[in-house]
């Protein structure tokens, strides 16, 4: 349900909605104005976890599949393969996955990687030497070689470049983050010629030396 925000108490959205119609975006903004909207609640029978810290992102994210594996799909583990051709996916048989880690079968991910307890999404490229911990990797995510993540939450599209190192990092849709760049506790944002960060903690600073960054 939309909640409202108006004197005249809360609206469900739904209920004035056409039935003969699906519900949509377009069709919540025709309805009510953002300043009259005070939150969105998608109700469901299914479990839902609400956390507000990106390491309990990450740990609800491994939690769900360990103490709730009926909930889950069943994983298929990705294959093995020798080496890569065009529209193969597969993980290299020289890289290390951890049985705690969940990774999508339409994965490549090149020699000498190791992954552990992560989560890796649908059409992620990883290159070779990358160290991935505690992390959550969306689909669509291109890391190349030489990269360390640690407890990072990368968002869909996003791209970190060779010899890269992350840790306590959330990285926004689409962003691209030069290579040889460090952050800690930082959530990136914007695009690689007008590139954001914002501290988390306001303990450390962008290591890189041309960006904004914002407090």
């Amino acid at each position: 349900a939309v909640v409202s925000t108006q004197s005249t108490g809360f609206t469900d959205l739904y209920s004035i909605l056409p039935n003969d119609e699906e519900s949509s975006g377009e069709q919540f903004a025709a309805l009510c104005r953002p300043e009259e909207v005070g939150c969105y609640v998608h109700i469901t029978d299914e479990f839902t976890v609400r956390v507000n810290q990106l390491h309990n992102y990450i740990k609800y994210n491994r939690a769900v599949a360990e103490l709730m594996p009926d909930m889950m799909p069943a994983y298929t583990p990705p294959k093995t393969v020798t080496s890569f051709e065009d529209g193969v996916f597969g993980v290299h048989q020289q890289t290390q996955i951890c049985k705690q880690s969940r990774v999508s079968e339409e994965v490549v991910i090149d020699a000498k990687c190791s992954i552990k307890r992560s989560y890796i999404g649908d059409g992620v490229k990883i290159g070779p030497h990358t160290k991935i911990a505690d992390c959550v990797i969306m689909a669509g995510v291109t890391i190349e070689s030489n990269v360390t993540l640690a407890n990072c939450v990368i968002c869909l599209g996003a791209v970190i470049r060779s010899k890269s190192s992350l840790k306590d990092c959330r990285v926004c849709d689409g962003f691209e983050v030069r290579g040889g760049s460090e952050y800690t506790d930082e959530t990136l944002i914007g695009d690689e010629d007008n590139m954001m960060s914002f501290n988390i903690d306001n303990s450390h600073n962008s290591s890189s030396g041309d960006e904004n960054v914002m407090r």
